[in-house]
């Protein structure tokens, strides 16, 4: 997912935030370490919004994104694609 240097450099960027890793620990993450931890953070995301794979309910996952109850970074695009953001 983080296929390019640009995206793995914006997602050290955004995980340095956290305050867990120093920016030394987190350089020597390799590609698949950097992939790894995305994906975690993507699967907590449709866990913590309870987002069935097969027939997700967007507007109550929306609903919930608006109220704060969840993070909100999941996004269904105008064109069906889903995606993830990352950053503040």
């Amino acid at each position: 997912m983080l296929d390019s240097e640009e995206k793995r450099e914006d997602f050290r960027c955004y995980v340095k935030t956290f305050g867990a890793w120093s920016e030394d620990e987190i350089r020597a993450w390799s590609d698949q370490e950097l992939n790894a931890l995305l994906i975690q953070m993507i699967s907590g995301d449709m866990r913590e919004a309870d987002l069935d794979a097969d027939a997700p309910d967007w507007d109550k996952y929306q609903q919930d994104s608006e109220s704060g109850r969840i993070s909100g970074r999941i996004f269904k695009g105008d064109d069906s694609q889903i995606y993830y953001y990352v950053g503040e």
